[in-house]
């Protein structure tokens, strides 16, 4: 037994919330998180995010994934760490990460369109963050200002870990 599908409107360009975004900095929102493990067994958070600024790309999806690596000498251990600081957790010393309090934090951070061979070979193309970028302005926007009322400080685009790539 089939059924009638009406296609009129979609974009085929597009899966979902999956919307290919320029390169730029962004406003983002967690609307999710997974706790996982790393295939080289570390601890790891999936987290799903939604852009809120700028307003033209508002719900735009971007999925990142943070690794808490037991090798402190790891290259990339500072990566949760500073991500961890972003969205104002715990992040010195010993502590308990509880992911679920990052839902529906904000942080700041660069995207760009990231292409890569899946598993079965083909290659894809998503949204991949590159850095975090500096609070200010995801403050003012917690404060109640609105997005299209504020020029984000010179300051904004500044990389707070640099040459450390997510």
């Amino acid at each position: 037994m089939g059924f009638r599908y009406d296609s009129t409107g979609i974009d085929t360009d597009q899966g979902g919330g999956w919307q290919l975004l320029p390169e730029d900095d962004y406003t983002l929102r967690i609307i999710d998180v997974e706790e996982k493990e790393s295939s080289k067994g570390d601890h790891q958070v999936q987290i799903d995010t939604s852009v809120v600024e700028p307003v033209k790309y508002k719900d735009v999806e971007v999925r990142h994934w943070v690794t808490f690596f037991k090798d402190p000498s790891n290259k990339g251990a500072g990566i949760a760490i500073q991500f961890l600081k972003a969205i104002e957790q715990p992040w010195e010393g010993k502590f308990d990460v509880d992911a679920k309090a990052w839902i529906n934090k904000r942080f700041r951070a660069h995207v760009a369109p990231n292409t890569y061979t899946s598993k079965n070979g083909t290659e894809k193309t998503n949204n991949k963050i590159k850095y975090l970028v500096e609070r200010d302005h995801v403050a003012e926007q917690e404060a109640g200002i609105e997005a299209n009322q504020h020029q984000p400080p010179p300051a904004a685009s500044k990389a707070l870990v640099e040459d450390v790539p997510f």
